[in-house]
Parts: structure tokens; sequence; C-alpha cells
């Protein structure tokens, strides 16, 4: 501050003492403010405004004045002598202040302390008086400002700590609503006589003893069982004697650790609080290390703790504290306790003090922290105890409150139905009970909020409206249902806080799905939406049904009080009172999300939270906003609660003790903290800036339920540039068209889908200059176009498009080509070049091989590539997972290991595998005797008993039948990520991959053993590999799909198909290609001239014969006349050779590659389909049948189909790897062909009983293959 604004802000404050200190007149004030506005300093040119307020804080502060003053108060708004304080078009008299800003401050002295009656006596049309963040401000005058309903609209006085009517709870929703209530109380108002008497302190402190001796007429209590003690929260009434009419809604917080989080809910602002603790016996002896936590040390930090929790929430409370047992020591040990206690507490206010805020009210400690002793056992000082808490309570701001008598009407209401056991009412009939209790329609929502605040019911909803959308939407929507009994709210917060993993865990010993989501709960606070039934008590539930008849029940354990709890309802609350959130939840795009189980994180109420983080922070550098807070408390809750918030903004969530990472849209917010003493301090580094905004809100929002926390330090350390999440390249006029059409109809899409955070697009025109920030882009689109080529065809070496273009396939960034239509028709269609679509010029493109085709006006296309943008963004920042080296895929895996229950401190272990050369040496053993037996189920019965009944050992020394072994890795599939961690897998069900895959190839499935998403085509593989040429216009193309739509149909079998979820646009194509090659059981290829000289289809052709797979052939035919072929090649579509009867067809081979064209780069070694002489075709005559036939039919040759079709079933139950040289041994002894595939009896069992083979023959053959790929 320079130093002529310290001048001025001097000037500004020795006015305002002067007129604090001297009290002049009326006219004198005004005349010493308007001296002050000419001031050589220009104080009135930076100071206006507060001067304004000055002058009017003096004379509406004045409460007395006679008929002439209010006239010449009344010219003064009339002349606009009040300046910005009145606008008379408005009619609003603004007197509001802001205790951090200069130029809307007035000093404490000079401040108004009530609005004066004479303001309704000066005929003028005011419409709104705002007298808000006043924290002197004690009344305004209820009659006369119902008496201005005629011009009056509002009442804005929230931030008025000290003002009773209306209440904060009421100011807080706006002048109309406090407004309205002022004229409730005015019209039908009565005197509240109830008061809470909220008992606080750690557990075993004799808080129920106090309780019981205060309400007892013999002034004592008796001794409390162990089983009879305060669980969570009990609830009482307490009418003294003699004492005005004063009624105590009393809380006995039950001083256990764990329910510090959410005792947050029901301490209330109406309540007089009694801080109890119990004496500490014998200090002089040597205490033991169990005995450490009675220690003197650890009674002041529980009493610091509750004071400063209990202001944090409800600022400004009167805390009255209570010593119990005093008999258990001397006279003098007590009264030296209490001493120190006493020291405490004085000093846990002078730090209180310290961090004193003018619009924070600070804490009432009675009798300046001296304890009330008392011996509940005796009656000692009890009736002295009875008779402060009923003075101490007529004494409180709330005593006799003017509350509506509709309001009141309305408590009784929900009084009555609690009486009822009635836990809970729906919107409907909370509405009607509205209307019953005489409460207006335009402040039901007042009067449920002031209830809500009062702790007399909670509703987390908005409106009071039920949607029956949203409901139907989500069956735990909080809009539709009015929580009012305490008893049932705690026993909802009993169930997550309370949970027996034991005993779960004891009880799902058979069932390792949900054991390990009781694993997850307790490590992750992760809760399965299949676990919520064993959380609270249901009825008829093995679960909760008491094993023996002199056994304890588990509701009794716990400390349920409700026989039922609807789980609906309380996952309803927990959701509104921000404890835990929906993994997932707004993520409209995510079609693959398996919506019949969900995950509810609930962080803070899991008493095992306390975890390592799992995965390290790889992207902090991306981090360019940053901000670091301090507070002078994290109340218990509030970190949890805040992670709550922040995940509901994105989409993954990983949390630990001291650290929280959210990620979404390729966006990250890492969020941790750090608690030092007197120094709580939370930092959050985020990628964008939005989210640091987004942060401040939800910090902004726990503040208002922590009112009296204290922010000491707000200090933003951002740097650096976001990264944008799209990137759209372009070079020419059309692309650039292209560009802003796909940048605004995906932020469109977008935003309609109403995500959390913005998506960034950034168009940059490379054909003026080059744009270095694209490495900053997640996502990078290039608009390709022939505006960006010569004349020759091949793209401006030097342009910066091209440099821009082979930078990023260099750096392996994440690229979508989109191609427009005139690049399509040129280069692409009329060349035939949809392998090698890219200017030569380009390096690297192989792995970006398939592009999106732009269409103007096609919002189905539009969608795709929408889709496809996000499907990248949450992947990161560009890095392709290599799944490629994950071969332990189909490894045998030992169920047993993943069911073994291991303690939290052990970590992660590996799961076993089974030895595959013992399964090879058993598989070889019963062969050999295979062949000197008849063929047909006899086989089967040699498989099944001699083979299966073994029992082998996993490399962790589990011993399992070799039939279980195959059957548990038949239905389950491993995460290829957990495995390639080399951490304990978590198993997916196969039947349920499958069923999800049939209804989305891009569907993705959550991992609950390493919390990442994972495409269900990597959890459970195809089976078949179909490998294709496209052919001229897609004629092949065509084909396969009829085939692959065939086998899926007509069997359980998938089918890699790289246009149908094989590879997506920008998606590393050789990558995905060796990924499905590598996976597949049967491969099957599509025999073409064009297919022998395409580059791709020799890569396949050679990876499968590097892997060992089945290759199944299939001859294309023909569809054009060879004579009429133009320069593209079109007959060469089809296998235009001779095959009839000839076992070595492939021989033909030679000769395409011999008249050139071939790709020679890429070697195969095509004498590998001599091992498969059996080939299959599909008529020339398909085409038309396509045309003619009925859908159902498929448009193909039918029979021909269906013996592809059977052969390709036929060798999948199988096993899908085969060396030649041994397998056609092991073949020919199990006399099992394709060409016997419908004379063999064991066959035709196994097309009727294909899920039995398929854990019997697939696995066996499946084992040996694997065993001598190794």
């Amino acid at each position: 501050m320079c130093q002529h604004c310290k001048d001025r802000r001097s000037c500004m404050h020795s006015l305002e003492q002067e007129l604090a200190s001297e009290r002049p007149s009326r006219q004198d004030a005004i005349a010493k403010i308007e001296e002050v506005r000419k001031h050589v300093n220009n104080v009135g040119k930076q100071f206006a405004g507060r001067l304004d307020l000055v002058k009017c804080h003096y004379i509406f502060g004045m409460q007395e004045i006679d008929t002439s003053a209010v006239d010449e108060v009344k010219q003064l708004l009339s002349g606009g002598e009040l300046g910005s304080c009145y606008n008379s078009k408005e009619g609003e008299l603004d007197m509001s202040i802001k205790t951090d800003s200069m130029t809307r401050y007035v000093i404490r002295d000079l401040r108004m302390k009530s609005l004066p009656p004479w303001i309704a006596d000066l005929g003028i049309p005011l419409r709104i008086i705002n007298v808000s963040g006043n924290p002197s401000l004690s009344r305004v005058p209820l009659d006369e400002l119902c008496s201005m309903e005629a011009s009056l609209k509002e009442v804005k006085c929230e931030n008025c700590i000290r003002l009773q009517v209306p209440p904060p709870e009421i100011a807080r929703q706006g002048g109309a609503a406090a407004l309205r209530y002022l004229q409730s109380v005015k019209r039908d108002g009565e005197a509240n006589k109830r008061i809470n008497l909220v008992l606080i302190g750690n557990g075993e402190a004799g808080k129920t003893s106090v309780l019981r001796a205060l309400r007892s007429e013999e002034d004592r209590a008796d001794k409390i069982e162990v089983d009879r003690r305060t669980i969570g929260i009990d609830l009482h009434e307490w009418r003294p004697e003699d004492a005005d009419g004063l009624t105590f809604d009393v809380m006995d917080f039950g001083g256990q650790q764990i329910y510090a989080k959410t005792n947050q809910y029901f301490i209330v602002r109406r309540a007089l609080h009694l801080l109890v603790w119990n004496i500490r016996a014998k200090r002089d002896e040597q205490r033991s290390a169990d005995d450490s936590e009675e220690s003197m040390e650890k009674l002041k930090k529980m009493i610091s703790t509750w004071l400063r929790a209990t202001q944090a929430r409800v600022p400004g409370a009167s805390i009255l504290l209570v010593v119990t047992h005093i008999d258990l020591a001397e006279a003098g040990e007590v009264e030296q306790q209490c001493e120190e206690v006493k020291a405490c507490v004085e000093e846990e206010l002078r730090k209180l003090a310290e961090d004193g805020d003018e619009n924070i009210l600070p804490l009432h400690v009675i009798n300046g922290g001296k304890s009330v002793r008392v011996n509940c056992l005796e009656g000692e000082g009890i009736k002295e105890l009875r008779q402060l808490v009923c003075e101490n309570a007529k004494e409180l701001l709330w005593w006799e409150e003017r509350i509506p008598r509709s309001y009141l009407r309305l408590r009784e209401a929900v009084e009555n139905r609690k009486l009822e056991s009635v836990s809970y009412l729906k919107v409907e009939e909370y509405k009607n009970m509205l209307e019953e209790s005489g409460v207006v329609e335009n402040e039901h929502k007042v009067a449920t909020t002031f209830l809500h605040d009062m702790g007399v019911l909670k509703y987390f909803g908005h409106e009071l409206s039920l949607d029956h959308r949203k409901a139907d939407h989500d069956k735990y929507s909080v809009e539709d249902t009015v929580f009012i009994d305490p008893v049932w709210m705690i026993d909802v917060f009993k169930g997550v806080m309370r949970h027996d993993w034991q005993h779960l865990l004891d009880f799902f010993q058979q069932d390792p799905t949900k054991s390990k989501k009781t694993k997850k709960l307790l490590h992750l606070g992760i809760i399965d939406e299949v676990i919520f039934e064993y959380l609270w008590p249901q009825q008829d539930s093995d679960f909760w049904r008491e094993e023996k008849a002199d056994k304890i029940s588990r509701s009794a354990e716990v400390g349920f009080i409700k026989s039922h709890v609807d789980v609906k309802e309380a996952v309803a609350l927990l959701r509104g009172c921000d404890l835990a959130h929906f993994l997932g939840e707004g993520m409209n795009d995510l079609k693959d999300t398996d919506k019949k189980s969900r995950e509810l994180l609930c962080p803070g109420i899991i008493p095992s939270f306390i975890h390592e983080h799992k995965r390290a922070v790889t992207d902090k550098q991306s981090l360019c906003a940053s901000v670091e807070c301090e507070y002078n408390i994290f109340p218990a809750g509030f970190i949890d609660r805040l992670v709550v918030l922040c995940a509901a903004r994105h989409f993954e969530v990983d949390c630990s003790g001291t650290m929280a990472v959210m990620k979404g849209w390729g966006r990250t917010l890492l969020v941790s903290w750090r608690e030092d003493k007197d120094q709580h301090v939370l930092i959050a580094d985020a990628s964008t800036k939005q989210q640091i905004k987004n942060l401040q809100e939800d910090l902004k929002r726990l503040e208002a339920f922590f009112p009296g926390m204290k922010r000491r330090r707000y200090a933003d350390k951002s740097s650096g540039q976001e990264a944008v999440q799209v990137g759209i390249f372009t070079h020419g006029e059309s692309s650039r068209e292209c560009a802003r059409d796909i940048a605004g109809k995906v932020k469109n899409i977008y935003n309609a889908e109403n995500l959390p955070l913005d998506l960034t697009c950034r168009i940059h025109q490379c054909d003026n200059k080059h744009g270095d920030d694209a490495d900053e882009c997640l996502v990078n689109i290039l608009c390709i176009s022939t505006e960006c080529l010569d004349e020759q065809g091949a793209i401006r070496a030097e342009s910066n498009f091209c440099k821009l273009w082979n930078r990023l396939t260099a750096s392996k960034a994440v690229i979508i080509p989109v191609v427009l239509t005139d690049y399509y028709d040129e280069q692409i269609k009329s060349k035939n070049r949809f392998n090698e679509w890219w200017p030569q010029e380009i390096q690297g493109m192989e792995r970006y091989r398939i592009f999106h085709a732009y269409q103007e006006n096609d919002e189905v296309s539009m969608r795709t590539l929408y889709e496809g943008i996000i499907r990248k963004l949450h992947q990161g920042r560009g890095s392709f997972e290599d799944l490629y080296d994950v071969t332990s895929q189909n490894e045998l895996l030992c169920k047993d290991c993943l069911h073994e229950s291991q303690p939290a401190s052990k970590g992660d272990r590996t799961v076993g595998t089974f030895d595959l050369s013992k399964i090879k040496t058993m598989l070889e053993e019963e062969s050999k005797g295979i062949a000197d037996t008849p063929q047909g189920l006899e086989q089967e019965d040699i498989l099944k008993y001699k083979v299966m009944m073994n029992t082998i050992s996993c490399t962790n020394g589990h011993e399992t039948s070799v039939k279980e072994v195959l059957a548990f890795n038949d239905s389950s599939s491993p995460c290829p990520l957990c495995l390639k961690e080399k951490r304990l897998p978590h198993f997916f069900s196969r039947p349920k991959c499958l069923s999800m895959l049939a209804r989305d190839l891009t569907a993705k499935i959550r991992c609950d053993g390493c919390q990442r998403e994972v495409e269900v085509l990597d959890v459970t593989p195809p089976q078949v590999f179909l490998s294709y040429q496209w052919g001229h216009e897609n004629s092949t193309q065509k084909m396969v799909r009829e085939v692959k739509r065939w086998i899926e149909e007509q069997t359980s079998l998938q089918c890699w198909f790289d246009v149908e979820g094989g590879i997506n646009p920008g998606e590393d194509h050789m990558q995905k290609m060796e990924l499905g090659v590598s996976r597949c059981e049967v491969f099957v290829v599509f025999m073409s001239d064009k297919y022998v000289k395409s580059a791709n289809c020799r890569r396949e052709f050679a990876r499968a014969c590097e892997a060992g797979k089945y290759i199944i052939p299939v001859l294309v035919p023909v569809l054009f006349e060879p004579g009429q072929d133009s320069d593209r090649l079109e007959s060469e579509s089809g296998w235009k050779g001779d095959h009839r009867h000839a076992d070595d067809w492939w021989k033909r081979v030679a000769v395409i590659e011999g008249s050139g064209g071939a790709v020679q780069e890429v070697k195969v070694d095509w004498r590998r389909l001599a091992d498969f002489p059996k080939t299959f075709e599909i008529g020339a005559e398909w085409l038309e049948q396509q045309q003619q036939q009925d859908k159902a039919e498929g448009g193909l040759n039918i029979s021909r189909l269906e013996k592809l079709v059977a052969a390709v079933q036929a060798r999948v139950y199988r096993g899908g790897v085969v060396f030649h040289e041994v397998a056609c041994l092991v073949v020919a002894d199990l006399g099992l062909t394709c060409d016997e595939q419908q004379e063999n009896s064991l066959l035709r069992s196994l097309h009727r009983q294909k899920h039995l083979f398929d854990c019997i023959l697939r696995r066996i053959n499946l084992m040996q293959s694997r065993f001598q790929t190794k």
C-alpha cells in the first residue's frame, strides 16, 4: 500500500473515531463527514462509498428522534445526499457492511446496533432494506417493518450474527424469506421455551449419569452397566420444576471417537452445552501404557478438541464444564486437576481470540472455565448444577424467541410422527403436514430449512417437489425424503462406522466376490451396492438372524435401536450428509457402466481408513493450478466431506489418509492435507483453474456448515499454462470450416450431458504459423484435406502442418485423424489406399491407421467422434496402455489364493499359478491310451475321470483337482492390469463380460483390485480373429460382417473384427492387432489376392503363425469379372486360383507375390497353410442372395456358412494354440478332425453340451499349446 493510501485510510479512521467518541449532533456529524470528503488527499474520491455508509449508520443509529428530524432524514434520502447508500430508482436503502473491505466498512463503535423504529415514518416507498454483514446489529423493529408491507419486499439481514429475529437460518435464505418470517411472527408468533441441552465429552466420562441425576428427584443416578452405555446419541426430554416452562430437548452424545464425524449433524445453535470430564484418580501412582489415555495431557487435548469443534460448528456456543467421579480422588487432587483444566480452557480461549473474526461470535465458556464438581452416585453437586443449567439456559439468545405458531405446530406434528415409530416421510405426506399446520405455500421451504437447522428434521433436497423422473433414475435420491428420526439416522451411521468386517468375511467365506468387496470396504472406504444389505438390519436375513438362542444378536452387538433400516433411504441419507458419493455419478457417456452394481465412496466414516496411497501421481508436473489454505482447525469430518464433494465432479477417485486424487475427462485434482499442532494446511493441485474454482465453492459450502472455522491464509500458487483437452489442427479453409463444426458440435454434446468440468477445444491454423502448444493438448484432431497437398498429391514437407503431424506421431501423442470428403475421394477411395492412406512424408502413422471420415451434418458420425474423444480423455495424457506383455492372461490361476483372507498389513500377494508341464505330462500319459480306446463318449469318460480328477498344486501350495482348476478359470477372467502390476488380480465373471460385449463392443468394466477401468475386450478377449482385406467397395468387409454375426448369434463366441471394436479411430493399429491375434484361439483368414499383397494382412498372418494359432482358411469368391478390371484390380478382391480338390491350393501365393504389388518387407511363411488343407468357401452367389434373401438368412449361402461356424466352434472348444508337428499327433490320436464333425458322436455331444466341454477339452488343449509356446 502506498503512502497516499495509508494517509487516506488514516484520515477515515480518525473521522470515525471522532464521531464515535464525541457523538456530535446529526447536523454536525454530517458537516464533519462532508469536510473530510473534500480533503486534499482525495479521501472523498477513494472512500466515497464508505463516507456515505458512515453517514447512514450515524443517522440511523439514533434510536429516538423527533418528527422534525425524521423530515430531515427524509429530505436527505429524497435529495440523494446519502449517495450510494440509497437508490431511489430501485427503492433500496443499502447499509450493508463488508468487514473485509476498506470501502464498505464502519468501525465497531459507530455501527448501527438496532434498526430504528422511526424508519416506518419516513414516508418513502422503500422496497429493499439491506443491513446485512453488520456483526453489531441485534434487533430490527418487527411491528414497524411489517407495517410497511405495501412497499417493502425484502429485508436483507444475513451475516448479522447477533440478530435474533429473524434467526440466521431464515436470514440466509434471502431478504424475501426474512420478511415473510417477520410477517408470520407478527401475525401469529409464540415465545419459544424449548432449549436443547447437549452433553459432550469423551466416552465413560459420566455424561449419562449426569443427565439421570439431573432428571432424578433424588438428585442421584445408579451405576450404569457397560452394555447400557451410550452408543451414538441418546435423546430425552427434561422439564425442570419451577423453571418458567423451560423444556430441554436433551442429546446425550456417545463419546466414542468413531462418532465424532457424525455428531456434527446433531449439534444445533439453540443449545446449552455441558462438557463433561471425569477426574483422574491416583495421579501419583505409576501408570501403565494402557492407562496413558487417562493422563492429564490426554485430558487437556480432549478439552481443547471439544472446545474447538463446538466453536467451529456453532460459533458463540455456551459451554458449562462439569467434572464427575470426584469421589475417586482427594479434595486437593480434585482442586489441582480442575485448575489445570481451567488453565487449559483459558489458553484455548486465548488462541481462539487470536484467530478472532468480527463475523464469528466468540466462544462463551460459563464461569470462566471453572468446572462444576459432581458425584452422581451420591448426588453431590447435582442441585447446584441443575440451578446453573436452568439459569444459563434462560440467558441464551434463543430463550423466549418468537417463532411463528405454524412452525411450532409443524414441529409438534413431526414429533408425533416420531412417536409412531416413523423414521422418514415422503415429500407428499410432508407437504400435507405443512398445509395442515398452517404454513402457507410460499413459506414451505423457509419453514423446512428452519426446522432442518433446529435439528427437528433433515431435508437435503432443493424444492420440496418430487421429480418422478429423477426418482426413477436414481433410487437413492435425496429429493423425495424428509428424515425425522435422529435415532434412525444414528443407526444408519452406525451401520457404516461399526461394520464388523471380520464377521462379514466369515459370512462370505464361500463367496469370493463379496469377500473381496468387503476388503474393499475395509481398506478403501468403497462400498459395493451388493454389500448395502449387510450394513443395516434387515428382516428375514440370515446375516442378521441370531445364530444361537443364547448368543447376542448382531444388531445388539452394533448397538442398533431399529430392527429394520431401509437400504434406499439409508444411502440417500449418507449422500445428503455429503458423507458418501456414487463413483462415476453423472457420467452419462459411460454406457458400459454396469448399472446393477454401483460403488459408494464413503471415505471418512470407515474406521480403518488409514492405508497408504496406492498409485503415484505421475503427471503432477502438468498440474498448473495450485492453492494452499491454512485453517485454525480441521473439524471432524471436514476433510472427508471435502473429498466426497470433489469426487462428485470427477470420475475416478483414489484416497489415502493424507491425500486424495480425483481424475476425469483428462483432468486431475490432487488434494493433500497435514495437521501439525495448531497448523492445519490444505494443498490442492489441479490441471485447470476451473477445478480450483470448484474447490473454492466446495470449501465455502463446508465453511458454511462449520461457520466457526477461521481461514487464516489463502495463497494462489498457480503457475504454467493449462493443458488444452482437445486440439484441432487445420491447413486450409475447408479444414478450418470442418474444425469449427467439430469444435461446436462436440462442445454442444458435452454440455448437453451436464458434466461437471468444462471441455476446452482450441483450433490451430497451421497454414499461418506453427502451433508450438500442440503438446499441451490431450487429444489431437488432425483435419486432413487436399489443401495440405501439392499438385503432385504429396504433402508440403516444409509446411507447418507437416512438421506438426510428424512431431505428434514421433512423440506418440493421442491423435484422431479426421479425413475430409475431398481427401477421402481423391487420395483414399480412388487410389484404394485404405491401409496406407496418409502422405508418404508422414512417419509413424501405422499406429494411427484407422481414421474418422468427416461427414457434415451427420449426427451419428459426430457422436462417434465425440465418444472417441471422451474415451481418449479418460485414458489420460495420451500414453497407450501396453497390454501386449500381459502374457499370463490365459494362465491357470489358483482359486484358493484369491479367496484366502489376508491381513491388511501384508498387502497384496501374487496369486498362485499351476505348473503347465504337469498338466502336459498328464495329458500325454492319458493321450497314449486314447488311441487304443473305442471312440465316442468313452473317450469323454477317460478325459473326465483320469485327467480331471488328478490333483495338482499351485506355486503357493494349494492342492486342487484339474477339473476345479479348469472350471474356475473358464468361468472367471483375471484383470489384465492387475496381472501387469503383479498383484493379486480381481476376477471378472466371463458370462457378465460376454453379455456386456453383446451390447457394446467398446464397453469398460471397473476392477475392484486396481481401481481402474478395463476394456471388456481386454478382460475377455475374442476367441475368433477375423483377418481379411476390405475388398473393392468394402465387398469383403460386408461378407465378413455377416460371418461375424452368424458366429456370435449361433455360438457363445466373440469375434475380433477391426471395424467393430477391434480398432477405434486414433488407436495404435499395430498394437491392437497384435493383441487381438495373440489372445485369440482360432484365426480365420479370408484369402484373396489382395490379402496376399496387403501389408497389414501379411502382418496379421505372420503374427498368427508365430503364435501358433489354429488357422481356418476361407476362400473369398471372385465377385468382379477379371477381364473388366480397372487400375484398381477389382477382381483381386477374391481368390482367383483354382482350388478345387487341391491340398496345395495355397502355393498360388508365390505367383501373386511374383506378379508385383505385394509388400515384400513383411515376410510371411505361407507354407504354414499346408497344415490346414481343409478350406471353406462362401459361394459367389452370396451378393445376389444378400439382396434377395430375408435378413434372418444373413444374405449368405447358409449351408456353407453353417459348416464354417461349426468348424470354428469345434476348434475353439478344443483350444486355440497349435504347434503343428506336435498337435497333428494329438489330434490324430483323439480322432477329432473338422471333416468328421457331423459323424463323430463325441463332437455331436460337444455341439449339444458345449459348456461342459468348454471346461474340459478346450482348456486341456490350450494348456498343452501354451506350454509348447513357452
